[in-house]
């Protein structure tokens, strides 16, 4: 088998779960106590960035600017950037699913959350309907 590319490569390569257990075992135990003083997740992180780097990406290819997502959008810059690096505190649920849904990702994002469900939940995401509402 090749080396993984990308980060997506590497957690299908290793797991998410081992994965974090090597980063954090590299890291050292002081760094894994930080962590978890400050609430941080590491699973959660690396189990995120596929989806991260996706939206990106999207926005990248379709040549918009964080600042141009916004405006079209009328989301504040910085949600559209908690949305795209992670910061969970800052990811507004509603803003999330306008952004997918603009970013036309619907179907990646629901394949996400097939394989994340339970952190798709704890970031109060995984509502499929706002993601791709049924036509009446």
């Amino acid at each position: 088998m090749s080396e993984p590319q990308n980060i997506e490569d590497v957690i299908a390569k290793y797991g998410a779960q081992k994965l974090t257990e090597l980063i954090l075992e590299t890291l050292g135990p002081e760094l894994t106590e930080k962590f978890n003083a400050v609430g941080l997740d590491p699973e959660g992180i690396i189990r995120y960035m596929p989806l991260g780097q996706k939206i990106s990406k999207t926005r990248e290819r379709k040549r918009m600017s964080v600042k141009e997502a916004s405006a079209a959008l009328k989301i504040p810059q910085y949600r559209i950037k908690a949305i795209e690096e992670g910061s969970f505190s800052q990811i507004d649920p509603e803003f999330f699913q306008i952004y997918a849904r603009f970013l036309e990702i619907e179907d990646y994002v629901e394949s996400w959350f097939g394989v994340n469900a339970e952190l798709a939940e704890k970031m109060g995401i995984s509502d499929r309907e706002k993601i791709r509402p049924k036509l009446r």
